[in-house]
């Protein structure tokens, strides 16, 4: 939706800009109507810049996070593997073999 409506600002923007035209032969008050329609374009413009670098700085916040999320799903899948292995080497001969069942399903210890 912001997206959206900076591209409406600045396409109004833009309008009006164009539409102002550039004639020498302005009357007084000509020239101040003008200068209001450029003072309402530039504040278009300036909004839509403004809402332009909160849109960035949002995204950017949200690259952190997930790249925060992201590690820590990293490490806790690091640790799950640790645990698992840890778990695993219980559950060896003293030789190092897993002890299995005939399926190659492995057995708990005797102990």
């Amino acid at each position: 939706m912001k997206h959206r409506a900076v591209l409406v600002y600045t396409l109004l923007a833009a309008a009006m800009l164009t539409g102002c035209g550039t004639h020498r032969d302005r009357t007084p008050a000509d020239s101040n109507r003008n200068d209001s329609v450029t003072d309402d374009a530039r504040e278009m413009v300036t909004d839509a810049i403004r809402e332009g670098r909160e849109l960035a700085s949002d995204a950017v916040q949200n690259g952190r996070e997930l790249a925060s999320d992201a590690v820590q799903n990293g490490k806790d899948m690091v640790s799950d593997a640790a645990e698992d292995v840890s778990e695993a080497m219980d559950k060896t001969d003293s030789d190092g073999a897993y002890r299995t069942d005939s399926d190659g399903r492995v057995q708990p210890d005797s102990e």
